[in-house]
C-alpha cells in the first residue's frame, strides 16, 4: 500500500490532509503510510499521539516493515500534559512542537493521530482552527503539512474538513467480504469547484502488510 499512497499524494498541492474514520475503522495503517511517505522524501515528521507511546508506534512500524529514521519525532500527549488545568493562553503544546523544528528544515509533516489531542490542550474548542493556522503560518519559509485524524464529527471538525485539501475517508466492509476486503478507502481532492469527486479503493490488512486495489479486483496474493 505504501506505493499506492505515494502515488495518491505525489504532485498534489495540499497543506491539510484529513483522515476520517467511519464504523470504528482503525487509521493506524494509513498514518504509518503517511510517515513512510514523508521519511522517504527526506521530510521531517512530527507525530503527536493521543493513543500510543513511542515503543508501541515502533512495534507497529516494524510489523509492516517500515523503517523509521531520525527524521521522525514522536510526542506523546500523556507526557506533554502538565499537572492541573490548561489555560486558553497556555503555549505548552505549541512550544513542544516548535522545539523539534530546526533552522535547516524546509518541509515538515505534523501528524495528529486523533483529533481529541487538541481538546486536551484547550478549554475553548473554537481556538483549535486558529491554533492550526498559527502552526502553519509562524514561519513563511517553512512548509508545514498537517495530517489530522477524526473518529467522529462535530462543529470544529467540520470547520477543519472545510479547510482541508485532501480528505481520506475509511470505513469497514460487511462480514461477507472480510476475507478479501477489510474496508474501503475514499480519496477526495478538494481543489477546483464543488462537488468534489471521490476515488474509491478497497484495502486489505493482514498481520504484516496492507494492500490497496480498485473495487472489483481480487486482492493481490500476500
Amino acid at each position: 500500500m505504501l506505493a499506492e499512497i505515494s502515488s495518491l499524494l505525489n504532485e498534489k498541492q495540499y497543506n491539510i490532509i484529513v483522515i476520517k474514520c467511519e464504523d470504528l475503522s482503525s487509521p493506524a495503517f494509513l498514518q504509518l503510510c503517511m510517515v513512510d511517505y514523508a521519511v522517504k522524501k527526506d521530510v521531517k515528521v512530527i507525530c503527536v499521539s493521543a493513543t500510543r507511546n513511542m515503543l508501541a508506534f515502533k512495534a507497529m512500524a516494524s510489523k509492516v516493515m517500515i523503517r523509521l529514521s531520525e527524521k521522525l519525532k514522536f510526542l506523546s500527549v500523556s507526557e506533554l500534559l502538565p499537572n492541573g488545568f490548561i489555560n486558553d493562553d497556555d503555549n505548552t503544546f505549541f512550544a513542544c512542537i516548535l522545539k523539534h523544528i530546526e533552522e535547516d528544515d524546509k518541509e515538515i509533516f505534523i501528524i495528529f493521530d486523533s483529533f481529541t489531542v487538541f481538546y486536551d490542550f484547550t478549554n475553548t474548542v473554537s481556538h483549535i482552527p486558529a491554533f492550526m493556522r498559527h502552526l502553519q503560518q509562524f514561519n513563511k519559509n517553512l512548509k508545514i503539512k498537517l495530517v489530522v485524524t477524526f473518529q467522529s464529527k462535530d462543529q470544529i471538525s467540520n470547520i477543519i474538513l472545510h479547510e482541508s485539501d485532501i480528505v481520506i475517508r475509511i470505513k469497514r466492509i460487511g462480514n461477507g467480504f472480510a476475507k478479501d476486503v477489510t474496508g474501503q478507502l475514499y480519496v477526495m481532492e478538494r481543489s477546483g469547484e464543488a462537488p468534489f469527486a471521490e476515488n474509491i479503493f478497497n484495502y486489505h490488512l493482514s498481520d504484516r502488510s496492507a494492500r490497496l486495489f480498485p473495487p472489483g479486483m481480487s486482492r493481490p496474493k500476500l
